[in-house]
């Protein structure tokens, strides 16, 4: 019986073994190279712009597009407005554990909305609420005054990948 038992144990921890290797190489396999990694070796336009979508309703891509803008890691919420025009994404971020000021997060937040706006068709409003810092606060944008601030078309800017490059080139985007 007893040794049954070894034999029936050795079975067991041989097995489990293969199945944790399997699930290490699944891992390095698949973990590694789906749509949340973050690129290698692409610019960040080429990794912004596969996220392009005509709606905000596309969550998946809106999402993926959030977590390759600057401060992805200090997001916590986002919901999205899709039931009838105007059209939003409201982000909430934590700052609480940045040293960053106000001052600072303004202009890349303004760059981000600009970024959005340009690879998310119908998007006709963002904001951004912000938890953790001097004060709370929230940063409005919509496509309208964005617009006005751009020598042209936002639709113009996503064209093409050369476009869009050019004009994360403009706003010193990196």
């Amino acid at each position: 019986m007893t040794g049954l038992f070894s034999n029936n144990l050795q079975m067991k921890l041989i097995t489990g073994l293969f199945a944790l290797l399997g699930l290490f190489a699944g891992l390095l396999i698949y973990g590694l190279s789906g749509e949340d990694a973050p690129p290698s070796s692409s610019s960040p336009a080429e990794s912004l712009w596969k996220y392009k979508t005509a709606y905000v309703g596309d969550n998946s891509k809106v999402i993926n597009l959030l977590s390759h803008l600057p401060f992805a890691d200090l997001r916590r919420e986002v919901s999205l407005q899709t039931q009838q025009s105007p059209y939003g994404v409201t982000v909430q971020y934590d700052f609480s554990k940045s040293a960053m000021k106000k001052t600072q997060i303004e202009p890349i937040f303004h760059n981000n909305a600009i970024a959005i706006f340009a690879l998310i068709g119908n998007a006709d409003q963002l904001t951004f609420k912000v938890q953790g810092t001097d004060t709370p606060s929230e940063y409005r944008y919509n496509r309208a005054d964005i617009q006005q601030a751009l020598d042209k078309d936002l639709r113009d800017y996503v064209k093409d990948l050369s476009s869009f490059e050019n004009l994360l080139e403009q706003l010193n985007y990196r």
